[in-house]
C-alpha cells in the first residue's frame, strides 16, 4: 500500500505566516510513515531548511496546482479570490478559512467558495467541522492562538490609553515570543499612569460561528 502524501502549500494570504504544520509535527508524521511535501514559502513563520532537516521534501511554491489527485492539500487560509475551479488535486485541504459558517472570504460567499471544490472534484475538510463519533471536534484552537490574541488585546487596550485618537499601528513581528512578552509589558506600564494606575476589565475571546 503506497504511502499517504501530505503537501503543505505555501499561504497566499497577505500577512499569513503561520502554517498547519511545524517540523516537530512534521517529522512525527514521517516517523509513521507519511510522505511530507513542503512547498518554499518567502513568509511562513518556519524556514524550508527547518522542514528538510527532519526529512520532509522541499518543493517549489505554488506546485500543489499540480500535485497528483491522491497527495492531500495541506493548508491554513482560503485560497485566492477568483471564480476558477480547485484542480481535483486539492482533495483534501485542512483549512481555517471559515467557508461553512459563511465568512470564507469579503467578496466570495460560501456557497461560490465552496463550489469550486465540487466543480474540481475536490473534497475539502475544514477542521472546525471534523467531530468525532460522539459529535465533538477533533481540533481545537491552541495555546498560542489564545496566547497571541492576549497579547495584541494588551497591546491595543495601552495603545488606546495613552492614544485615544490615534490608530493602532500595525503590530510588528515577534521573535521569540519573549519579546511579545515584554513589549505587552511595557506597553501595560506606560498606559497605567493615563488610566489612574487601574486595569480596565481586558476580555478576550476567540470564537467562530
Amino acid at each position: 500500500m503506497a504511502p499517504t502524501v501530505l503537501h503543505l502549500r505555501s499561504e497566499t494570504k497577505p500577512l499569513e505566516r503561520r502554517s498547519p504544520l511545524s517540523p516537530t509535527t512534521a517529522k512525527a508524521l514521517l516517523d509513521v510513515g507519511y510522505v511530507v511535501n513542503v512547498e518554499r514559502s518567502p513568509g511562513r513563520v518556519f524556514s524550508g531548511e527547518a522542514f528538510e532537516a527532519v526529512g520532509a521534501t522541499l518543493v517549489p511554491e505554488g506546485s500543489w496546482v499540480d500535485a497528483p489527485t491522491e497527495h492531500n492539500i495541506v493548508g491554513l487560509k482560503e485560497l485566492p479570490e477568483d471564480d476558477g475551479t480547485f484542480p481535483p488535486a486539492l482533495s483534501a485541504p485542512p483549512s481555517l478559512s471559515h467557508p461553512i459558517s459563511n465568512s470564507a472570504t469579503v467578496t466570495n460567499t460560501w456557497d461560490r467558495y465552496l463550489s469550486r471544490f465540487a466543480r474540481g472534484g475536490g473534497t475539502l475538510y475544514d477542521i472546525e467541522f471534523l467531530t468525532d463519533d460522539s459529535g465533538r471536534r477533533v481540533s481545537a484552537f491552541g495555546y498560542y492562538a489564545g496566547y497571541a490574541g492576549a497579547a495584541v488585546a494588551f497591546l491595543a487596550w495601552s495603545h488606546q490609553a495613552v492614544r485615544p485618537t490615534t490608530p493602532l499601528p500595525s503590530i510588528p513581528k515577534y521573535s521569540p515570543a519573549a519579546v511579545c512578552v515584554a513589549d505587552a509589558s511595557a506597553s501595560l506600564a506606560s498606559a497605567l499612569p493615563h488610566n489612574d494606575n487601574k486595569y480596565s476589565l481586558c476580555v478576550f475571546s476567540l470564537w467562530v460561528l
